[in-house]
């Protein structure tokens, strides 16, 4: 995870979103645990209760974390280094989300500056990225 990610889900958690910020950390160690997850291959058709969901563009293979609880949560992005290997670099509370293509940037970019020419892992299937999964 990037050093915002890791400030943002390091205790103690302080203010006024401290609980879901401790959501966001306790979201992260369960995808550490291999925790089931519900996921979405295609950014446009996901349900609402997707946890982990690709973004556009699909062919740059990135993916948001879908932290819905408490409402409105938190979105977590980045991309797959390898199997059940997730590497989250940028975050937001959901709701001062107003640019969602922007924040897709964000990621890639911040992606690009840690990784340089690497890409994230790209796959065919769900089944290619992580373990425990319920597709929706």
């Amino acid at each position: 995870m990037s050093k915002e990610v890791y400030a943002a889900v390091t205790p103690p958690f302080v203010g006024l979103h401290k609980l879901r910020l401790a959501e966001f950390r306790e979201f992260l160690d369960a995808f550490l645990e291999h925790g089931e997850f519900t996921a979405a291959e295609d950014p446009d058709r996901k349900s609402s209760n997707a946890m982990l969901a690709r973004v556009h563009d699909v062919k740059d293979d990135f993916w948001d974390f879908r932290v819905t609880a408490p409402h409105s949560g938190i979105r977590a992005f980045g991309g797959f280094a390898a199997f059940d290997t997730f590497v989250v670099l940028t975050w937001e509370y959901r709701e001062m989300i107003s640019d969602f293509d922007a924040e897709v940037a964000a990621c890639k970019e911040e992606w690009h500056r840690l990784f340089g020419p690497i890409t994230p892992m790209k796959k065919g299937h769900l089944n290619e990225y992580i373990s425990n999964y319920i597709p929706v």
